[in-house]
């Protein structure tokens, strides 16, 4: 860095502790299914998550991610996670959806529309 470049000692601390962050979650992004703290299995699990994202198949992966232990769970970048939960939600949806037209094509009553929506509505906040 050029001297003068920043005002004080502090705006220089936060942009190298910004640029310190930025290094590390790439580096985390980079090999996320190979940490060393893990066992074999696990490292097994993590890529399993990994080639389901890759393949396209984001609620199989959330499936088999909700599944693994904590410490497991917690190297999964949470960029995927939000991929994976926000299409877990859209599949989510779509099944209380169909499942209520079902039970609205069975039986005419209005409650079933009036419970949809209310799942519906929890579902999405």
């Amino acid at each position: 860095m050029r001297r003068g470049t920043f005002k004080n000692t502090d705006t220089m601390f936060r942009a190298l502790t910004k640029a310190r962050k930025a290094r590390r979650m790439e580096a985390k992004q980079a090999d996320w299914t190979e940490a060393p703290h893990l066992t074999e299995q696990d490292r097994e699990d993590l890529r399993l998550v990994r080639d389901y994202i890759n393949n396209g198949e984001p609620e199989c992966a959330h499936s088999t991610a909700s599944r693994l232990d904590t410490i497991v769970r917690d190297e999964i970048p949470s960029a995927i996670w939000t991929q994976m939960e926000e299409a877990t939600t859209k599949y989510t949806a779509k099944a209380i959806r169909e499942a209520g037209k079902r039970l609205a094509e069975m039986d005419q009553n209005p409650q079933i529309n009036q419970m949809v929506s209310d799942l519906l509505r929890l579902l999405h906040g």
